[in-house]
């Protein structure tokens, strides 16, 4: 016997969406120029989603009517015939797809909706913001302009980064930083048919561009050192003789916001730059800072972490940066040829001979091509999972399966 988590609402209210559209279709030239174009606009009314509870609570979430949605975007297609005669036609059509949903309002006391939330960040979405953006714990940095190490990674004791997973400030604004969105800026397709007598070729090809995706297989792979991204991340300085002085005149690399995101120096041996760490010499350190703040919000440093006396170090397989989604998050940007096919109709003499309307032998394959800008062999399309029913949108875990390019056989027939 069990308990569901989620808590039932009797107040909730039913979903109410209101949209409106525009479009235009035309054909020109006998038909050999089409276009259709629509755009949209639609306020999506009490929406319902999930809100998370105190475990004290005794459940984990409940039910609530969200407030406001407002989407906007456009569809648009053209293609046409490029060029027809008598034993030769070419036929070529695109298509052209945006969305951007906005939460224009929220139930009282409601500062944002979480959509799902997984390694230390998640999609979270607040009033006025673009629904699918994906949050991120906070790097802590040092934050007196008067220190001359603002702006450095703030580090704890030990010389481990410190994260900040505050989510809203006081007044319900949003405080954890925005790494990406899940959702495209546009998806466009292509498909063309060329016939030559009485052979055809046709090809799908599909482009997306924009978006992010977190991917919890390649987050697990790389914390278990099994990703070359991984082992060129860290910065072998044995050559350096002055590494503290070396690290600060690239301050810019590696102390700085806008630098390289977790910027480990060692190596996982002496050979790769590894410092002597428990009698090995797989050590690494992350550059940075200790110390706190007086009364007036000083900060008071205490010790240089960037490789002088006294430096943190670490062995090199303990420094994935866990607490931070960013090191999980790629581009989701792709481009498949999904489809192509090649077949040939027989003569109408023949097929009437044997009793036949139509005959056609066809060669198709899929999958031919996938290029990510990611470039983790992990189709950005599978960025989804299913929990307590819900589809999550712009993360996977373990969806991975191997490519394949199936070639086939199609033979069609009509009698």
């Amino acid at each position: 016997m069990s308990v569901a988590g989620a808590l039932k609402n009797d107040k909730i209210k039913a979903e109410l969406n209101t949209s409106i559209e525009y479009g235009i279709d035309l054909s020109l030239f006998k038909n050999r120029l089409n276009l259709d174009f629509t755009y949209y606009e639609s306020d999506n009314k009490n929406q319902i989603f999930q809100n998370s509870l105190p475990i004290s609570s005794g459940a984990t979430s409940k039910l609530f009517n969200a407030g406001n949605l407002n989407s906007k975007g456009f569809e648009a297609s053209l293609g046409g015939t490029i060029i027809k005669s008598e034993d030769f036609r070419w036929n070529l059509n695109s298509t052209f797809t945006t969305n951007k949903t906005i939460i224009t309002e929220l139930a009282e006391g409601t500062d944002y909706v979480r959509f799902w939330s997984q390694a230390k960040g998640g999609a979270y979405t607040w009033v006025g913001e673009e629904v699918g953006q994906i949050v991120d714990r906070d790097f802590v940095r040092v934050e007196d302009e008067n220190s001359p190490y603002f702006g450095w990674p703030l580090l704890d004791d030990e010389g481990w980064e410190n994260s900040d997973s505050t989510l809203s400030d006081e007044d319900g604004n949003r405080a954890a930083p925005v790494i990406g969105n899940y959702n495209p800026d546009f998806k466009m397709g292509l498909q063309t048919s060329i016939q030559y007598k009485n052979w055809s070729l046709s090809m799908n090809l599909d482009w997306r561009k924009g978006g992010q995706f977190v991917s919890q297989t390649h987050r697990y792979g790389e914390s278990d050192l099994q990703t070359t991204r991984w082992l060129n991340k860290v910065n072998d300085l044995s050559d350096v003789g002055d590494i503290p002085a070396y690290i600060k005149e690239n301050a810019d690399r590696f102390l700085s916001p806008d630098g390289e995101f977790y910027p480990l120096v060692g190596g996982p041996t002496a050979e790769y730059g590894g410092f002597p760490v428990d009698d090995l010499n797989d050590g690494v350190f992350l550059p940075g800072v200790i110390g706190s703040y007086d009364d007036d919000g000083n900060f008071i440093a205490e010790q240089e972490n960037i490789g002088g006396p006294g430096t943190k170090y670490h062995t090199y397989g303990d420094n994935y940066a866990w607490d931070f989604t960013r090191a999980s998050t790629f581009d989701a940007d792709y481009v498949k040829l999904r489809q192509i096919s090649i077949g040939y109709t027989f003569d109408s003499k023949l097929t009437q001979k044997i009793g036949m309307r139509n005959l056609m032998l066809s060669v198709f394959s899929r999958n031919i091509i996938l290029w990510t800008k990611a470039g983790i062999n992990i189709d950005p399309e599978s960025a989804f999972q299913y929990s307590n029913g819900n589809l999550s949108q712009g993360v996977e875990r373990y969806n991975i399966q191997p490519w394949a390019i199936p070639i086939g056989l199609k033979l069609n027939a009509s009698f």
